[in-house]
């Protein structure tokens, strides 16, 4: 009180300012430095569910950077991104919910029913103990003989290890992220539950799988494809109007009036302009090799009898005229979202699952999304092609396909270039001996004929393949190399480099390993094919297919040279050796006058261009030279069916813009690495001209 004054009643700061009335405020404390209640209490954001689980751990914020968050990489920590699965035993919960369930009276479960139908008579069981069994088919015809719930399959997290997509992820983080949970209460249910399932399983009814197995490898006899035949009852009402129609062109198949998807879209179908697109466009550049049947290729004679392929060949056609177009591929996905329902109609056996019609339609999709590149899903077809090719290789050690391995084994050593594979399919191929031999890589030049090597050919073959095949086992070594490079160095940091750190003197002798290889492969190719170095100077005399096995041979090498020196690593070229700007200089000239000679005399593979093209591009210093690489860039891609070389053109444009802003603050590129330009861009390319 002072001066017999009263003070005005004030709020707590407590209270919301809304309520606070605006009369009750003095006029002289309006302006106060007390700021408003709302501005000095702080909010807690809420809790990541997506960053590392090394920051969750330690309860910090994760900036979420990928492969290794930023906080992991400067305190040197492991980053870990691996998915944790918590199993919790729901059993009491489920029980108490359903107490008023009875199974009284049921025809499966209660065997007094009153009202029970006759059971049909239960085979005669002459099976072993149903724990000794090995494939489903047996635990299935020994199920058959006893009543439903008798027998139990389990399968857990390592019993799916073994399979293609998850061969990347160790066994030690699927066991650990099995065992995780992530609120600590529920440690006792797990450990409950895992107790009870080591109970059950001396159980001899009772089987946990040690390794899941997919049931269509077990193919006991070969058959030649033929369409499945479905029954020819009504199809159920809650089957898709699609699958209906393939039901009925199924169960129709033995009438002659029955017109295939082919045919309809050859006679003027809705189809019609894509399938004329496929056949003036894609054909003659998915594999250029003679037709066998008139005017149709390889893919259309097996369309015609197998709806999956056909529905995979619109969709590959209606994405490329969208490219060309600029428009949204929505007729594409349209029959690309066909094709795994026709698949699940058509396959109705395991020797279904691996005729001509599976394997062609497969590497048509693994083609789709290479071009798209919407998704990873290439890696998923690629992993089914590697399983039909397992498959028909157990059959017979010669396949009238076997150049589609070749294909296949070297887009996967172009993904693993890319930063964007594996190297799966082309490991578990060398381990099984599943390579073609040399002439059978060659395309034929028709599609019912065995592929041939003729008079004019003979100087160079089988010398020349077997020199490609050596260079791209090398690329792949590079590639795989690179990556681990990074994933250490993501892993681990590194600061300023210091010569004598032990990580970084061994990264420095593995890549002067897999330099001095290359150079020692050079000089044992020379010697096998003098010639093999001097054929720019005449490419005219080569016959047209040694033409396109030198080009591959001689541009890849080079790549390698240039990945070697620039690409093992981000930051690699401000590590530079004492002679890695002239091998550089040297390599970039030679990709460029190549692709040139190439592009003007019209006779090339593309596919094999535009990689060597980029890295030019990328590693050129000359402002010359990167224009050239651009120019002829957009050269290949005219010849394209797809968008994935537009996309690595715009990449490398990206990539020229952040070269030059590099160089304009600290007077060099070094720092620019496309991988990590890539990765940013949240693009996964396969650099592999389509």
């Amino acid at each position: 009180m002072q001066g017999g004054r009263r003070a005005e009643p004030r709020l707590p700061f407590i209270a919301p300012r809304q309520q606070v009335p605006p009369s009750s405020l003095q006029p002289g404390l309006a302006s106060s430095s007390n700021p408003p209640p709302e501005s000095r209490r702080s909010r807690i954001p809420p809790r990541s569910k997506s960053g590392c689980w090394t920051c969750r751990t330690r309860k910090v914020k994760c900036d979420e950077t990928r492969p290794a968050c930023g906080q992991c990489v400067r305190l040197s920590h492991t980053c870990d991104y691996n998915p944790r699965v918590s199993f919790k035993d729901d059993t009491p919960r489920i029980l108490e919910r359903t107490q008023q369930v009875s199974t009284t009276g049921s025809h499966v479960w209660d065997p007094n029913a009153q009202d029970q139908e006759p059971k049909a008579r239960a085979p005669e069981d002459t099976l072993p103990p149903f724990s000794t069994l090995t494939t489903d088919d047996e635990r299935e015809r020994k199920a058959e003989s006893q009543d439903p719930g008798t027998f139990v399959v389990v399968a857990n997290l390592t019993s799916f290890a073994d399979l293609p997509e998850y061969r990347d992820e160790s066994m030690e983080s699927i066991r650990r992220g099995s065992g995780y949970s992530e609120h600590d209460g529920d440690n006792d249910e797990q450990n409950s539950l895992s107790g009870s399932l080591v109970e059950e399983a001396d159980d001899p009814n009772v089987v946990i799988l040690k390794t899941f197995e997919d049931p269509f490898r077990t193919a006991p006899a070969q058959v030649p494809f033929r369409p499945a035949v479905m029954p020819t009852a009504p199809a159920k009402s809650n089957l898709s109007s699609y699958r209906q129609q393939l039901l009925r062109q199924d169960s129709s198949h033995s009438d002659s009036n029955t017109v295939s998807l082919l045919d309809a879209a050859r006679r003027g179908g809705k189809d019609a302009d894509l399938l004329q697109h496929y056949r003036t466009t894609i054909s003659p550049q998915i594999i250029r090799i003679g037709k066998s049947q008139g005017d149709e290729d390889m893919f259309e004679v097996q369309a015609r009898q197998y709806p999956p392929l056909f529905h995979a060949m619109m969709a590959l056609s209606a994405l490329s005229i969208a490219h060309k177009k600029g428009s949204h591929n929505a007729n594409a996905l349209e029959h690309y979202q066909q094709v795994i329902p026709a698949l699940q109609t058509t396959v109705q056996s395991s020797q279904d699952s691996y005729s001509d019609g599976a394997l062609l339609t497969h590497l048509i999709l693994l083609l789709y999304e290479i071009a798209a590149r919407e998704s990873n899903m290439w890696q998923h077809h690629c992993d089914a092609l590697l399983r039909i090719i397992s498959m028909r290789r157990q059959l017979r050690n010669v396949d009238h396909y076997d150049f589609i391995i070749w294909i296949i084994y070297c887009i996967d050593v172009y993904a693993v270039l890319s930063a964007s594979g594996t190297g799966m399919f082309v490991e578990v191929v060398l381990k099984q001996n599943m390579l073609p031999s040399p002439e059978r890589r060659l395309l034929p030049t028709r599609a019912d004929q065995p592929p041939l090597i003729y008079p004019e050919e003979q100087a160079y073959f089988p010398i020349v393949i077997n020199i490609n095949q050596e260079i791209i086992l090398i690329a792949l070594q590079v590639g795989r190399l690179g990556k681990a490079l990074r994933a250490e160095t993501s892993h681990q940091y590194f600061g300023s480099a210091i010569l004598d750190n032990p990580r970084i003197v061994d990264r420095h002798n593995r890549i002067q390993s897999l330099q001095k290889l290359i150079l020692d492969s050079r000089m044992k190719w020379r010697s096998q094919f003098p010639d093999y170095w001097t054929w720019l100077r005449t490419p005219e005399t080569l016959p047209p297919r040694v033409f396109e096995w030198v080009e591959h041979s001689y541009l890849l090498f080079r790549v390698c040279i240039l990945y070697t020196h620039t690409s093992m690593y981000s930051g690699q070229l401000n590590d530079p050796e004492p002679d890695t700007e002239a091998q550089i200089n040297a390599c970039c000239a030679e990709i460029l006058h190549a692709a040139s000679i190439i592009l003007s005399k019209e006779r090339f593979d593309m596919r094999f261009i535009v990689f060597p093209l980029f890295m030019a591009g990328f590693c050129t210093r000359n402002a010359a030279e990167k224009e050239t690489a651009l120019r002829l860039m957009v050269e290949v891609e005219k010849h394209g069916y797809g968008g994935s070389t537009d996309n690595v053109r715009k990449l490398l444009q990206t990539i020229y813009e952040k070269q030059h802003f590099a160089v304009m603050q600290t007077g060099n590129s070094n720092s620019v690495d496309w991988i990590d330009e890539m990765e940013r861009s949240g693009q996964r390319l396969i650099i592999y001209g389509l």
